[in-house]
């Protein structure tokens, strides 16, 4: 069948064109409730493309190749499967975990890169619900306890997730970092206790005086930048825990030196990186604090474009701070 989908051309630009599907044994059909543009697709769409040197990739080889069909957050119904998928059936509601062209009418999957919405969880957030997992799995490994200072640095669309579950974990002191005004605003209506515009003011000093110099006790970075990482490092107390979940597109010069000569905990909270069967074991875990209402996710969408209009919604989503979590309405 044909759908209308998202290509990246190249950095810059945002093109909607017709493209074929294709349905294989093992893919499912599903069409799109919605999909969402997630801090790495901006990433791309600026031209922040990761160089992949791991196993398996060629020398400084880049993770994509243009035109690219862009878009992983999403999900909707199951409207057909191949021969020898198992897990799924039409009507199903799922979740895309895997880089599956969502931002399209209809998108086309393998069974392992989708996930069943778990009941009770109302549609619109379970096509997120890739990102509300990831950002879950985050707050709930980040080590935080009772009477704990914990930090969180970047109050997008994960920063505010993770900083809701860090506060109902027992941060007796819950502290908001951004740029951006209206967000930090947002933080403080979601339940942080402290919020720091790192625009104006020493983030580091503040947290520092804030804790009579000893450090937070947790620190999840979550801004994506050499800045904010370094200073996440700078301001965890001795022994204390950095909690990673950005995914920084470019390298880096860090503080080695701290995080061992201080003894830090060092936490890769990565939900989506997982294998699929750890996956399938720890989403609905992840979720059911959402599905039972503990954490507050339908403000956090807060600019919604139709798939028409995907270029301005990249635009936007680029350009305005205040944006928390850009869709696309199919």
């Amino acid at each position: 069948m044909k759908t209308q989908g998202v290509v990246l051309a190249e950095p810059g630009r945002i093109e909607v064109v017709e493209r074929e599907l294709t349905i294989g044994p093992d893919d499912v059909l599903v069409e799109t409730g919605l999909a969402g543009i997630c801090g790495t697709d901006k990433n791309f769409y600026l031209g922040r493309l990761p160089r992949m040197n791991g196993p398996g990739y060629a020398p400084d080889d880049p993770l994509c190749s243009f035109p690219y069909a862009i878009g992983h957050e999403g999900g909707g119904l199951v409207r057909k499967v191949g021969a020898r998928v198992r897990r799924f059936k039409p009507d199903d509601h799922v979740i895309s975990f895997g880089v599956n062209a969502t931002m399209a009418s209809h998108f086309v999957a393998h069974e392992n890169n989708l996930e069943p919405s778990p009941e009770g969880l109302e549609p619109e957030i379970a096509c997120l619900g890739e990102a509300v997992a990831c950002a879950m799995f985050s707050g709930l490994h980040s080590g935080v306890e009772l009477g704990d200072v914990a930090v969180v640095f970047g109050t997008g669309f994960a920063g505010q997730i993770i900083a809701q579950v860090m506060k109902k974990k027992g941060a007796a002191t819950l502290v908001a970092v951004d740029v951006v005004a209206e967000k930090l605003d947002l933080a403080r209506s979601l339940g942080a206790d402290v919020t720091i515009d790192a625009s104006r003011q020493d983030v580091v000093a503040e947290i520092l005086e804030l804790t009579e110099g000893r450090g937070a006790d947790v620190v999840a970075e979550v801004a994506g930048t050499a800045e904010t990482v370094n200073q996440s490092i700078e301001c965890v107390r001795h022994n204390g825990r950095l909690v990673f979940y950005s995914w920084l597109t470019q390298d880096v010069t860090l503080n080695i030196s701290r995080l061992h000569h201080d003894s830090l905990t060092v936490v890769n909270t990565g939900l989506v990186h997982h294998t699929p069967e750890e996956r399938r074991i720890w989403t609905p875990w992840a979720l059911r604090p959402v599905v039972q209402g503990s954490v507050t996710i339908a403000p956090l969408i807060n600019s919604r474009f139709p798939l028409a209009q995907a270029a301005q919604a990249f635009r936007e989503d680029a350009d305005n701070g205040a944006v928390v979590k850009t869709v696309l309405l199919p």
